[in-house]
């Protein structure tokens, strides 16, 4: 799909919905009282029955910046990211997810940092929970100015949420990948493809503020994993294979989870030990008891 200039605007928020319209007025409320217009809305729905396109609708009469509308049949928030990503009039391209909204100094930030980045680069900024105070926000080390999006847990053991303005060329080239008749695939699956030159600038301001739902697809990721199994263990073994080019404890660890994850999916679906793994390790085997035990926890089988 072509990508059409939009003048003025130099970055495009996506945001995927489905089913969140209530939780859109607070996103769309936070938007409305940026201190910088050089941005657009895109609401990629996928397949809502809540009135979201009538809601949409009403914004669209009188916008203080443009807001792009485009529904598809219900296939998952990662077909609706690569459908944003093409769509995109943005240079840099972020999501905010239909129960997450900004502050108001986001966009101006984000129009200051892109300053001087190369064509390959891209910046990453911390998210912050409702009931977290920013000071007491984990970050990386002092003097870290550049990492690969895998450095976040391979290289730092950071378990942090993040703010990712993408490049909008850079990212186009990894699309998430899809399986047929699966509606879920973690991030990862796509965020391990982005290597060296297309780093991420690393940034300290918190204007990201996030609150996860009760059926949101954090808060399920075991249902998840259960009912979408091709692209989960695609995506643990892009995990594994990604942790290989890694040494020290950290990666290790990001190994030995990846590989706990497909075997217990692998018990829980019934299916053969070692089905979708990229090793055939002694690793592998002496992960089989601790992925029983983590079957159990996990999916009750």
């Amino acid at each position: 799909m072509q990508r059409k200039a939009n003048a003025g605007v130099f970055l495009t928020i996506f945001t995927p919905t489905f089913n969140r319209a209530d939780l859109l007025k607070h996103l769309h409320e936070s938007l409305v009282a940026q201190n910088h217009d050089g941005f657009e809305w895109l609401i990629v729905d996928d397949g809502s029955t809540d009135g979201t396109t009538d809601l949409v609708k009403q914004w669209q009469n009188d916008p203080p910046f443009p807001i792009r509308y485009v529904r598809q049949d219900n296939s998952g928030k990662h077909v609706a990211h690569n459908l944003g990503a093409q769509m995109a009039h943005g240079t840099y391209f972020m999501c905010v997810d239909s129960d997450d909204w900004l502050e108001p100094f986001a966009v101006s930030t984000i129009a200051r940092d892109v300053q001087g980045l190369t064509a390959e680069q891209s910046l990453i900024y911390p998210k912050y929970f409702t009931t977290q105070k920013k000071e007491d926000l984990v970050w990386f080390p002092s003097g870290v100015k550049v990492v690969e999006l895998a450095d976040i847990r391979m290289k730092y053991g950071l378990p942090i949420e993040t703010a990712i303005v993408f490049n909008t060329q850079v990212l186009s080239k990894h699309p998430f990948p899809m399986v047929e008749g699966e509606h879920f695939i973690s991030e990862g699956s796509a965020y391990y493809d982005f290597t060296y030159p297309e780093v991420f600038v690393v940034h300290p301001d918190a204007f990201y503020r996030c609150e996860y739902q009760d059926e949101g697809l954090t808060k399920n990721v075991w249902k998840n994993w259960l009912r979408n199994p091709t692209g989960t263990k695609m995506t643990l073994g892009k995990r594994y294979t990604r942790a290989k080019t890694y040494k020290g404890k950290n990666a290790f660890e990001e190994r030995l989870s990846a590989l706990l994850g497909i075997e217990s999916l692998n018990m829980a679906l019934g299916l053969s030990p070692f089905d979708g793994l990229p090793t055939r390790s002694v690793m592998a085997v002496v992960a089989l008891p601790l992925a029983a035990y983590l079957t159990r926890n996990r999916y009750g089988k």
